[in-house]
């Protein structure tokens, strides 16, 4: 977790995408980059972290999902 904390990503981010990726670059990036812009937006952390996780760290997908849309 320290090397992606480390990097400049959000700790609480951080500890939500290892969590569930644990040790996968890829996916870790992935759902930190979109969770701190869907947070930046305004979002709740919980409702952050559920909506990329369903759509799978898809930013435009969980925003479309947080705001309410179906699409």
């Amino acid at each position: 977790m320290n090397k992606y904390a480390t990097s400049g990503f959000s700790r609480e981010a951080v500890a939500l995408a290892v969590a569930n990726y644990g040790d996968n670059p890829i996916k870790v990036k992935e759902f930190v980059e979109g969770y701190t812009l869907l947070k930046e937006m305004g979002f709740s952390s919980n409702s952050v972290a559920d909506a990329l996780l369903m759509n799978d760290n898809d930013k435009d997908k969980a925003a479309a999902q947080l705001l309410g849309n179906s699409s």
